[in-house]
């Protein structure tokens, strides 16, 4: 398979419709979130872009080249596939925690509770790294 192909099965894959729609709603939310609590920064959109795309799903792209590439993948008992797999679960959760942060910090969610640090609702809706300070 060519790379235009790979680049086409990628674009045309469900899993990527799933990504791009988990990474604007993340965006959205998070640039009400940030506003409303008076934290934005032009920077945070230059993270953004590197945290969301560059650290995650240009990753996935490269698992999901390996598993359609097929064959012995020459990585022993891990399968291309299940790794591909794997790793989209994992980015869609973390997507799924920064959505329920953001949604804590507009409002639109109950907060956990503040002094449960491990607590599971603290750790899927838990604010993220704090703004830096101003000044």
């Amino acid at each position: 398979m060519d790379y235009g192909q790979l680049l086409h099965a990628f674009v045309d894959a469900q899993s990527v419709h799933v990504a791009l729609g988990l990474i604007v709603l993340d965006f959205i939310l998070g640039l009400l979130a940030a506003f409303k609590m008076g934290t934005f920064r032009l920077s945070y959109i230059a993270d953004f872009a590197k945290t969301d795309v560059l650290f995650k799903l240009v990753p996935y792209f490269v698992l999901f080249a390996a598993a359609m590439g097929g064959g012995d993948n020459g990585w022993g008992p891990i399968n291309a596939d299940v790794l591909a797999d794997s790793t989209f679960a994992l980015i869609c959760a973390a997507w799924g925690g920064s959505i329920l942060s953001s949604l804590v910090d507009l409002g639109l969610r109950p907060s956990p509770p503040a002094g449960e640090k491990n607590s599971v609702k603290q750790m899927l809706a838990g604010g993220e790294n704090a703004a830096p300070p101003v000044g």
